[in-house]
């Protein structure tokens, strides 16, 4: 029974190790039990290997590495794509606190691909400045497949029926640059 025992175990850790999170849904529900039954065992065992934090929410759990950690592909990676989908997350952020975007029960944000689109081209005009030139001077379809491809591959997002389902990630973490970013230097004014 895969459901059951090792297997079950071993997917569990497989999904906590390998992926930005794990998310309660109807294909995962008996796996995202055990995480919350077991945490303080899973917890305990992952950190007696590396130093981490194993994180539940009610529907979804994430293994927080600390900084020195690097064990594999972890995010943010040292990399223009990654300050991108931070300072995207925070527009995002700032949407939620607003009222613009709602937050469901689930925690999936779901928006249709046009307000996604607009809120990456935002993105590139609000921050654009601060990225490297390849960025800079990308088109805005080529800089979107950009971005949407680095988040798809990390299962950040997920696109379906034309909207894309935003992971709850987006909500623990975020990117900013500082208050003077973006402003002329004025001396010694």
């Amino acid at each position: 029974d895969e459901d059951r025992g090792i297997i079950r175990r071993q997917r569990v850790y497989r999904r906590l190790l390998m992926t930005m999170g794990m998310y309660r849904d109807g294909d995962t529900e008996e796996d995202f039990a055990y995480v919350r039954n077991y945490r303080n065992m899973i917890q305990g065992e992952l950190s007696e290997m590396f130093p981490c934090e194993l994180q539940v929410h009610s529907s979804s759990a994430f293994l927080i590495l600390e900084e020195n950690c690097r064990l594999g592909r972890t995010f943010p990676e040292e990399n223009t794509l990654s300050d991108i989908v931070l300072l995207l997350y925070q527009l995002l952020q700032e949407e939620i606190r607003t009222g613009r975007v709602e937050v469901p029960l689930d925690e999936q944000i779901r928006l249709p691909k046009e307000n996604f689109q607009r809120l990456v081209e935002k993105c590139k005009e609000q921050f654009g400045v601060g990225f490297n030139k390849t960025y800079r001077e990308m088109t805005f379809a080529e800089f979107y497949r950009e971005v949407y491809d680095y988040m798809e591959n990390l299962m950040m997002i997920e696109q379906a029926y034309g909207d894309i389902y935003i992971r709850s990630a987006a909500g623990k973490i975020m990117g900013k640059y500082p208050e003077d970013f973006g402003k002329e230097d004025k001396g010694d004014e």
